[in-house]
């Protein structure tokens, strides 16, 4: 309650990363909090956008640091990127809010998604391609609930794994309401691939201090051999997606 009360004393994030989930956002997120000039908030993930929004500003503002001139913050919550409302409610609340994007390959998302809802105990489905098969029929009312009746709904947050990698409608909404300047978006392989290059891009783009990083893997996954079969199933089930994210992009992936 303190926290809030204060709220109109705390600093104002200048960058999120809106996700996605599964794609890396936990280590560029700490990364980026080492920094000399980024005072982290009190939580990475708010969901102050997608499901707590009706807690108003005040609220939100609390999870941030003491205002300090020479220092900038900003947050992580994966789920702002698929979720209906999250886009135009960021907009509006921070017109001028710099936005990271992580993406990677939708099967490898999918899989290791799945693997951390079972570590979790989140998913009770004993198998990946089993919650693939029965995603339409949990998902059935998402979507209308989330934009009529509820911000947040369980089976929508916690079992789409296909559908939240479906990349393209959730990206084009946001190309819509942020500039291009506003917007730096890595591929997942790529960003952790060349993490030195890729650091570099993000120091640039919030302006912060550049300085030499221990470049730590954190919130690491694993998942067992996937059946060839499946995976082929998957790849068919997010190929037209792709080709657009890719022309919308103009970048090809050659994600399989």
């Amino acid at each position: 309650m303190t926290r809030r009360i204060f709220a109109f004393n705390r600093m104002e994030p200048s960058f999120i990363i809106i996700g996605e989930a599964r794609c890396g956002t936990t280590s560029l997120f700490n990364y980026i909090c080492e920094n000399n000039r980024v005072l982290p908030p009190s939580k990475k993930e708010i969901h102050f956008f997608d499901y707590k929004f009706h807690n108003g500003k005040s609220w939100y503002k609390a999870y941030f640091p003491i205002k300090n001139k020479n220092k900038i913050t900003g947050e992580a919550t994966p789920y702002y990127f698929s979720h209906p409302k999250a886009a135009k409610r960021l907009k509006e609340t921070f017109p001028k809010m710099k936005i990271i994007l992580i993406l990677r390959n939708p099967i490898d998302r999918a899989i290791s998604s799945y693997y951390k809802q079972r570590k979790l105990s989140l998913e009770h489905i004993e198998s990946v391609e089993k919650a693939v098969d029965l995603e339409d029929v949990r998902l059935k009312e998402s979507m209308y609930n989330m934009l009529n009746k509820n911000d947040y709904d369980y089976n929508h947050k916690n079992y789409a794994y296909v559908k939240r990698g479906l990349y393209y409608e959730n990206l084009k909404r946001w190309m819509t309401l942020f500039d291009d300047d506003q917007m730096l978006i890595f591929e997942f392989d790529d960003l952790f691939g060349n993490l030195e290059a890729n650091y570099k891009r993000v120091v640039d783009f919030l302006d912060i201090d550049d300085r030499k990083m221990y470049f730590e893997h954190f919130n690491k996954g694993s998942y067992k051999n996937i059946n060839p079969k499946f995976r082929a199933k998957l790849a068919s089930l997010f190929e037209d997606n792709n080709k657009k994210l890719y022309k919308l992009l103009k970048v090809d992936y050659n994600w399989k």
